[in-house]
Protein backbone atom coordinates (compact mmCIF):
# COMPACT_ATOMS: atom_id res chain seq x y z
CA UNK A 1 0.00 0.00 0.00
CA UNK A 2 1.53 3.39 -1.08
CA UNK A 3 0.45 6.85 0.52
CA UNK A 4 0.24 9.97 -1.44
CA UNK A 5 3.81 12.02 -0.52
CA UNK A 6 1.83 14.87 0.72
CA UNK A 7 -0.04 13.01 3.51
CA UNK A 8 2.83 10.42 4.15
CA UNK A 9 4.76 11.81 7.41
CA UNK A 10 7.72 9.84 6.69
CA UNK A 11 8.11 11.90 3.70
CA UNK A 12 7.14 15.26 4.69
CA UNK A 13 9.87 14.86 8.07
CA UNK A 14 12.40 12.43 6.92
CA UNK A 15 14.41 13.38 10.07
CA UNK A 16 11.92 10.62 11.56
CA UNK A 17 13.39 7.41 9.65
CA UNK A 18 17.13 9.10 10.07
CA UNK A 19 16.25 8.91 13.66
CA UNK A 20 14.96 5.20 13.60
CA UNK A 21 17.59 3.90 11.16
CA UNK A 22 18.29 1.32 13.36
CA UNK A 23 14.93 -0.29 13.31
CA UNK A 24 15.43 -0.84 9.31
CA UNK A 25 18.20 -2.60 9.45
CA UNK A 26 17.78 -5.50 7.13
CA UNK A 27 19.50 -9.54 7.90
CA UNK A 28 20.97 -9.40 4.78
CA UNK A 29 23.45 -6.19 5.31
CA UNK A 30 25.21 -9.05 8.53
CA UNK A 31 26.05 -10.38 4.46
CA UNK A 32 24.96 -13.09 2.52
CA UNK A 33 26.45 -15.94 4.41
CA UNK A 34 24.27 -15.55 7.29
CA UNK A 35 21.54 -18.72 7.68
CA UNK A 36 18.03 -17.39 6.89
CA UNK A 37 16.92 -19.07 10.77
CA UNK A 38 19.79 -16.45 11.93
CA UNK A 39 19.07 -13.68 10.13
CA UNK A 40 15.19 -13.54 11.26
CA UNK A 41 16.27 -13.63 15.26
CA UNK A 42 14.29 -12.04 17.87
CA UNK A 43 16.51 -9.22 17.69
CA UNK A 44 15.73 -7.87 14.13
CA UNK A 45 11.63 -8.57 14.90
CA UNK A 46 11.66 -6.66 18.38
CA UNK A 47 13.62 -4.31 16.49
CA UNK A 48 10.99 -4.45 13.53
CA UNK A 49 7.70 -3.94 16.24
CA UNK A 50 9.70 -1.11 18.03
CA UNK A 51 9.69 0.91 14.41
CA UNK A 52 5.95 0.14 13.87
CA UNK A 53 4.80 1.01 17.26
CA UNK A 54 7.28 4.53 17.17
CA UNK A 55 5.77 5.04 13.65
CA UNK A 56 1.85 4.64 14.95
CA UNK A 57 2.73 7.06 17.88
CA UNK A 58 4.53 9.34 15.30
CA UNK A 59 1.17 9.32 13.22
CA UNK A 60 -0.52 9.67 16.00
CA UNK A 61 0.81 12.45 17.40
CA UNK A 62 0.22 14.41 14.41
CA UNK A 63 -3.36 13.69 14.05
CA UNK A 64 -2.81 11.28 11.02
CA UNK A 65 -6.42 10.69 9.48
CA UNK A 66 -6.48 7.69 7.27
CA UNK A 67 -9.49 7.84 5.68
CA UNK A 68 -7.77 11.65 3.67
CA UNK A 69 -5.90 9.27 1.96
Amino acid sequence: MFLDPDHDLAVRYPAFLKLHQDKLVMPIERGSDVKLFTALTDEHRKAEEEFYRARQDFYAAHHYNRSRV
